[in-house]
């Protein structure tokens, strides 16, 4: 089924649906997969792990939004995905070259390639260069699509 959920996933994105409630709420348990989140948490899930605030007799918002807060900031760890490096032409100052570009195995097929050719492409525009290229040996590895 189409969804944001889905939609960031094909980003690269991990996804998640926290709800204040119950998973058996409205069938949530059952309606819930279909939108492919990486991971669902409803009240069940992090009421033993979390002290929280019920307002008359639901987790209150600001519980909800410290939750996600602290579950983004725990998840927020700017991992070494790879490394990306450019530098310009010995001759030519307008053209950059991409001289060495890895995506640790484990982070592959997740948007960060694309994400980081994207930001390179931004940061050579913005200092001038006029083209790109990229270096590319015969012992390279033939890169996934």
């Amino acid at each position: 089924t189409p969804n944001l959920a889905s939609y960031f996933k094909s980003m690269g994105y991990e996804t998640e649906a926290v709800h204040p409630y119950y998973a058996s709420g409205w069938f949530r348990d059952h309606i819930y997969p279909w939108f492919s989140f990486d991971e669902d948490t409803f009240v069940e899930d992090f009421r033993p792990l979390y002290s929280f605030h019920l307002l008359r007799g639901y987790v209150s918002d600001e519980t909800l939004f410290d939750y996600i807060i602290d579950r983004y900031e725990e998840n927020d760890k700017n991992e070494d995905v790879g490394k990306i490096f450019y530098q310009t032409h010995y001759e030519k100052k307008d053209v950059a070259f991409i001289t060495e570009f890895v995506i640790n195995e484990e982070c592959r097929n997740k948007g960060y390639g694309k994400s980081a050719l994207k930001k390179i492409a931004e940061d050579a525009r913005e200092k001038g260069y006029k083209k790109m290229g990229l270096n590319v040996f015969l012992h390279n590895n033939i890169p996934c699509t």
